[in-house]
């Protein structure tokens, strides 16, 4: 599975809040060149301040995370805690028959 755009914001904007990790969403689909792009792309926004060299979430960046779980559909505790994408399987077929 992977991340749609929306998505990879929604994730990298609630890391910058909570002073994450961007390891953490690194894998085959995910490069940290374009990690850094879509930062490029929220600081030029207005989402966040780079202050001394530290990102810091703004209000307007607060708006467009509550906006990006409304319209991902993300409720409850799925607001501030994204899945793990490389573990999640691909939904199959009814009609499929796994043999071990």
């Amino acid at each position: 599975m992977k991340y749609n755009d929306k998505g990879l914001i929604l994730v990298i904007l609630q890391l910058i809040k909570n002073n994450g990790n961007i390891q953490e969403i690194i894998n085959a689909e995910v490069s940290f060149s374009m990690v850094y792009g879509y930062i490029s792309h929220i600081k030029r926004n207005g989402l966040v301040t780079d202050i001394y060299g530290d990102l810091k979430l703004t209000d307007l960046g607060e708006t467009k995370i509550n906006e990006l779980n409304k319209e991902l559909k993300r409720k409850h505790s799925e607001e501030w805690i994204s899945p793990q994408y490389e573990y999640m399987i691909e939904k199959w077929d009814k009609f499929k028959v796994y043999l071990p």
